[in-house]
């Protein structure tokens, strides 16, 4: 049996096709990769894995599989020293004046969900990696 990064052939195929339906109806990935795994019993983390590594995937299958999809990952864009040292500096800011570690970064991002989310993950990356750093700022 021909196999697509783990998934068989033909669920590699399903999968594709409802990922694709289900982004041309507006669905967020969060939502497809929890809705494709409760019908599929599998872990909605491990879908999306397997979205992902298809994506980045540079298989003759996994092109064939993708080719009219449309499916695509945004690539990371890494923080600058001075993007970082800025965002740590407006979060503290916020964090002193008694808000909560989300509602600070909502403030600092004035309500852009998608660099909201950004912020929050590159702080409390920070926060487990990089404490030392952290405090030198506060």
């Amino acid at each position: 049996m021909e196999k697509i990064n783990g998934y068989a052939k033909a669920e590699a195929e399903q999968f594709v096709e409802y990922m694709t339906a289900g982004k041309r109806a507006g669905k967020t990935l969060t939502a497809l990769f929890a809705g494709y795994g409760k019908e599929h019993g599998r872990a909605c983390g491990s879908v999306r894995n397997y979205y992902y590594r298809l994506l980045k995937t540079d298989s003759a299958a996994a092109r064939g599989l993708l080719k009219d999809s449309e499916l695509r990952a945004e690539t990371v864009r890494p923080f600058t020293d001075d993007e970082k040292e800025e965002m740590l500096q407006k979060i503290l800011l916020e964090r002193g004046k008694g808000t909560s570690v989300r509602r600070a970064i909502a403030n600092v991002c004035g309500g852009d969900e998608k660099k909201m989310l950004r912020y929050q993950n590159k702080f409390r990356n920070m926060l487990k990696k990089q404490p030392d750093e952290v405090r030198a700022a506060a």
